[in-house]
């Protein structure tokens, strides 16, 4: 009897949720980052061209966080960013899209075009928890990427959800112990 009223008790708390659903108004959502800072890359599973980002080319990359700070060593094939996860109950997907923007200081991007970041279309996938997650992250792999200043890395969800976090990349002897 006990589990009957535990099913029942959260089949009415998603009354409210469906009714404005069904009356077609904006349910909230929301994106939240878990963790950020300087991650391991475990392993590159694609790489393909894209003329819109500063390298010239994207990867889907699997990592494991190795330390929570927005102080970024400037390093060749370091690998720094967040991961997030978005919360939204109407989603019928097992995808939803995303706009990932890296905004960075100013260089000559792999064409020789002045580059100041990018933006481009991702997508975060359903998990067992109920959340959407991917992550955002940004690998310094070529020398024109290799600019000490701010970066800013976020995540928009909608047109109104966002996440983001500014990373401080400095040059190594400008690291504080």
């Amino acid at each position: 009897m006990d589990k009957i009223i535990v099913v029942f008790i959260s089949a009415i708390s998603l009354i409210p949720a469906l009714a404005q659903a069904a009356a077609g108004a904006i349910l909230p959502a929301a994106i939240s980052i878990k963790d950020f800072g300087i991650y391991q890359l475990l392993s590159k599973k694609q790489q393909s061209f894209n003329a819109d980002t500063t390298a010239g080319f994207e990867s889907v990359i699997d990592v494991r966080l190795l330390k929570k700070t927005q102080q970024i060593p400037l390093q060749q094939g370091l690998v720094f960013g967040f991961n997030y996860r978005i919360e939204d109950i109407v989603a019928e997907a097992d995808f939803v899209e995303v706009e990932l923007s890296i905004v960075h200081p100013e260089t000559q991007n792999f064409l020789g075009k002045s580059s100041a970041g990018f933006s481009k279309v991702n997508t975060a996938r359903l998990k067992t928890d109920g959340y959407f997650h991917n992550g955002a992250f940004y690998i310094f792999s070529q020398p024109e990427e290799m600019l000490a200043g701010e970066w800013v890395i976020s995540v928009r969800y909608k047109e109104r959800y966002i996440a983001s976090r500014r990373f401080n990349v400095v040059h190594q002897s400008g690291l504080a112990q």
